[in-house]
């Protein structure tokens, strides 16, 4: 129940997110992961947050559009009965 309540709390904190989730097999050379880097970029700067899987391919690339457009890209990761919450910002 911890988990849910930083995600509430973090969800609270910020007006707008968007949900990405998706395949964690394709590489930064597959056209999809540069399609979900574009949408988080393009996002971010519209003033939405990032809310994904946490994990890699699709997830890594709208967490990395994210970041680079100087946005929060927020993973929930869960892993059979174990959870964890990260927040990737931008490094500026």
């Amino acid at each position: 129940m911890i988990i849910i309540g930083k995600i509430y709390y973090i969800i609270r904190m910020k007006e707008k997110y968007i949900s990405i989730f998706g395949s964690s097999k394709f590489d930064k050379d597959h056209p999809e992961y540069k399609i979900a880097y574009d949408l988080s970029y393009k996002l971010v700067k519209s003033g939405y947050s990032i809310m994904n899987g946490g994990g890699a391919g699709i997830m890594k690339a709208s967490r990395d559009g994210a970041a680079d457009a100087g946005g929060i890209a927020t993973g929930v990761i869960i892993d059979n009965y174990k959870s964890s919450l990260y927040t990737k910002t931008s490094s500026i």
